[in-house]
């Protein structure tokens, strides 16, 4: 053993190198992606547990940027073999648009949201489309001042229409009126 040992040094020490080469390699050499910035990668895993049925979500999130991407995925997807059942695909720019992607159902989701001063008073403003399930929800809400607010939904091709007011009292109680 110990002559194996001697032979290995015996050898390294006539290897002869080259001295390494110091020079900066430029970043976009070394990885193709380097201009996309990901800032922060999030995992989480969200779970229940009752006497009949256990359910568990998994979402992984990158900031890219401007841009949220995330991808979801519940225990349907793992539990009973590799599948896409339960796999969602999501790219988000806060306060802007999201678009959501179900695999399985083969569905997109556009959401885009906007906000506006409207005498002064900030007015959201927010338009929902769901591509396979042909349905458009406008939805509207404006501030008066922290205890009064006025917000409206509305589903474009159908009745469906809502009027609330909130009213909060002393910060603590909660009034709404409703107009459905």
């Amino acid at each position: 053993m110990d002559r194996l040992k001697a032979k290995a040094t015996v050898k390294l020490q006539n290897l002869k190198l080259k001295p390494l080469d110091t020079t900066p390699v430029p970043l976009s050499r070394r990885f193709p992606f380097s201009n996309l910035k990901l800032r922060k990668i999030k995992a989480s895993l969200k779970g229940r547990y009752t006497n009949d049925k256990s359910t568990a979500v998994v979402i992984l999130s990158v900031n890219a940027g401007d841009l949220k991407l995330r991808s979801s995925m519940t225990d349907v997807t793992v539990v009973k073999g590799p599948s896409l059942n339960g796999l969602t695909l999501d790219v988000e720019k806060p306060d802007f648009f999201i678009t959501d992607y179900d695999v399985p159902k083969k569905n997109f989701r556009f959401q885009f949201m906007n906000s506006v001063r409207v005498a002064d008073k900030p007015l959201k403003l927010t338009y929902i489309h769901s591509r396979r399930d042909n349905r458009t929800v406008v939805d509207g809400s404006l501030a008066f001042d922290s205890a009064n607010k006025l917000s409206t939904n509305y589903m474009l091709g159908t009745r469906n229409y809502m009027l609330k007011y909130s009213y909060m009292h002393k910060g603590v109680t909660t009034l709404e009126s409703c107009y459905d």
